[in-house]
């Protein structure tokens, strides 16, 4: 039995369905390799739609399920290839993922900036620092005009909100924040930006910034547990639906533009919301239709992918991924749980020989 990760498979459905074609130019091989990319590229960025067994390290959504994937061939009997994972996050953000059979265990903790990868038989861990989670929403002032300030005096929440006002930017402070040692600070900025603006706030008064919405900021201490602390916070929803996605990726590929090509007919259909797999999710459908003759097919190739995504989980709940030629792949998140799991479930267990490993990725899948 295989591993199988859904969105990779997809991409490599669609590029085994050029197995066979006769004499394939280099062309048709480049174009082969692009194909590959169509389904891995998430649409309009990781937030905007999660991939298949991703659990993403949101706080306050803490659910459990099983992520199971399933082939078929393209008769339409069920191969036994298929995976069940198990799956689990907390009201922290915190991640475990129980891979073949439960033989491994990834564990992301972005509070902690730890994550672990678990061999259960042989009860070793390999440990790694994970790396920062930057902001990856940019802010959108709602005053674009340069900022030229002279401040003095002032304490560190005047000085924050007096940029956040001239910017015209929400800002949340942490309750539990430390006061600076020094409570009095001069501010002179001329013709900043409020990325500048906000750094020199921050750099003298050692806090951090988090960038939660493209008008809104949180503030805290400048130190690895508040900052993971603040990275596992609820991300802000996505200003693009999924479907809003979806039409921009199929453009993209029409046009030519990263794993698409200009002679592709892709088309997006909205699905509406129903309850798949006992959540409310969100479907969208893409069909791609590589026309005759685009690089010596002697008949027009047809895919189709339907997803259907949980916008307040955030998860991937079903997709199903179809190509007439090399059959189907079915992914199920099934007995969906949103009572916290045990803390325990998140913790490096006992008795376990640890290993050092370097600084990672935040993972999440």
């Amino acid at each position: 039995m295989k591993t199988t990760y859904w969105m990779a498979t997809a991409g490599l459905a669609l590029a085994g369905a050029l197995h066979g074609q006769p004499a394939l130019d280099a062309y048709a091989q480049q174009y082969a390799q692009q194909l590959r990319q169509i389904q891995i590229i998430p649409f309009g960025g990781a937030s905007a739609l999660p991939v298949a067994g991703e659990v993403t390290p949101i706080s306050g959504k803490p659910y459990s399920a099983i992520a199971r994937t399933v082939e078929y061939s393209p008769d339409g009997v069920h191969v036994d290839q298929s995976q069940s994972d198990r799956v689990y996050r907390d009201e922290m953000g915190r991640t475990r993922r129980e891979i073949n059979g439960g033989k491994t265990v990834i564990i992301m903790d972005p509070v902690g900036g730890l994550g672990y990868n678990l061999q259960t038989e042989s009860k070793t861990a390999m440990k790694r620092m994970l790396a920062p989670l930057r902001p990856n929403v940019i802010v959108q002032p709602g005053n674009t005009s340069p900022i030229s300030l002279k401040i003095m005096n002032q304490n560190m929440k005047i000085l924050y909100e007096t940029v956040a006002k001239n910017a015209g930017l929400n800002v949340l402070w942490d309750p539990e924040i430390t006061p600076p040692v020094k409570n009095q600070f001069n501010l002179n900025l001329s013709d900043a930006t409020v990325e500048q603006a906000l750094s020199a706030v921050a750099a003298m008064t050692g806090t951090w910034y988090k960038v939660l919405s493209p008008t809104t900021i949180y503030i805290t201490d400048d130190n690895p547990v508040k900052r993971g602390a603040a990275n596992a916070m609820a991300v802000t929803v996505p200003a693009m639906s999924i479907v809003e996605a979806a039409r921009e990726q199929a453009s993209r590929m029409a046009g030519g533009g990263r794993g698409g090509n200009a002679a592709a007919k892709v088309t997006v259909d909205d699905l509406g919301v129903q309850t798949v797999n006992g959540v409310a999710a969100h479907g969208v459908r893409t069909t791609s239709i590589i026309p005759t003759g685009t690089f010596g097919n002697d008949h027009d190739l047809k895919s189709v992918t339907e997803r259907w995504v949980s916008e307040d989980l955030h998860v991937l709940v079903k997709s199903v991924y179809t190509d007439s030629r090399t059959g189907q792949t079915v992914y199920d998140l099934i007995n969906i749980s949103q009572a916290p799991p045990d803390p325990s479930l998140f913790q490096l267990p006992a008795g376990y020989t640890v290993q050092e490993g370097g600084r990672g990725g935040r993972g999440g899948r």
